[in-house]
């Protein structure tokens, strides 16, 4: 296995990718091991070592479905923040709504009212939080600020640092935890 610690950047593939054209230098047995081998190298940007992955794997999330208990409220919430992270409006129907970025989707469904008293909670079987890929610590201040000037709750303070990331966590209006992150 090639020691990715020594890995110089003349050894790494050039943009642009082919597809075609296999990618030999990953011998890595997933995604996450090797972008993380690749970052520790210092020589490839993530988000380019990812998308050679997937398109190599074919492993792109197709799509997101979320039921909320206000549609109204949520959509207010969600077009802002997904717009601000570069989404585009995708769908609207009269009970849900969407968005997309490259190939995936996030939906947003009005819960039916026989659900309605069973209320989310992200330490309950499912779901614990959505996280969305900021391209550098400014945005990720850029953003708390945002959320903060829209009175949307900030978890745990303010944006932190873990040594490999640095986050903020804030919550949508069902209490959905949600995650803006570079590293």
């Amino acid at each position: 296995m090639l020691d990715f610690k020594k890995v110089s950047s003349s050894q790494i593939p050039k943009a642009p990718y082919d597809p075609a054209t296999p990618f030999q230098l990953f011998e890595a047995k997933s995604l996450l091991t090797a972008s993380r081998q690749i970052n520790n190298a210092g020589a490839i940007n993530w988000r380019f070592n990812c998308r050679l992955n997937i398109e190599r794997m074919g492993i792109v999330l197709h799509h997101v479905e979320l039921y909320v208990s206000n549609l109204d409220r949520s959509q207010v919430f969600w077009s802002w923040l997904l717009g601000r992270l570069g989404y585009v409006h995708y769908q609207e129907w009269a009970h849900g709504f969407s968005f997309k970025f490259a190939d995936s989707y996030i939906v947003f469904v009005q819960v039916d009212e026989r659900y309605q008293a069973d209320a989310y909670h992200r330490k309950h079987v499912g779901l614990n939080h959505l996280a969305f890929h900021a391209p550098s610590r400014q945005a990720v201040d850029l953003l708390a600020i945002e959320l903060s000037q829209r009175g949307v709750p900030i978890l745990y303070g303010s944006p932190s640092e873990d040594g490999e990331s640095y986050k903020v966590f804030f919550e949508d209006p069902d209490r959905i935890k949600v995650e803006y992150v570079t590293g």
